[in-house]
């Protein structure tokens, strides 16, 4: 399906706006989300970064795939195109056209490959989408 493709005109290789945010955030859920999203960075060596919305998202250029997001309790593990994302362990939640995301508690009984996969795919998804886009 086609799509018109969110872009945020302001991602780096490095933002240093998101190293602040770690430090704001409570340490057991910031290393939550960390880990989360260094998982998002590593899908490709030309990801980049940004603090969008107050959380940090990974790119493809100028175009967002994922982000994380920490609360009181948890973190969000949210994909732009999530609703288009195969779902098998009926993970995701939201509503919306597009967006959807994955709560983490500590010690969410999620597995970790689970939601690895789904970073995987949401990556793979944005890039395909930026192809059909040429």
């Amino acid at each position: 399906m086609k799509i018109a493709l969110f872009e945020l005109s302001n991602s780096h290789k490095i933002d240093p706006e998101i190293a602040k945010w770690w430090e704001i955030k409570p340490w057991c859920l910031s290393d939550l989300a960390k880990k989360w999203f260094q998982k998002m960075k590593r899908c490709s060596p030309e990801i980049r970064e940004t603090l969008h919305d107050g959380f940090p998202t990974a790119c493809i250029g100028k175009f967002p795939f994922a982000y994380v997001d920490s609360f009181k309790s948890h973190v969000n593990i949210g994909f732009y195109y999530g609703a288009f994302l195969p779902d098998p362990n009926k993970i995701l939640i939201g509503t919306g056209k597009r967006m959807r995301h994955v709560k983490l508690k500590l010690g969410s009984e999620i597995e970790g490959n689970v939601l690895e996969t789904l970073i995987e795919e949401s990556y793979k998804d944005l890039e395909l989408r930026l192809i059909e886009s040429l």
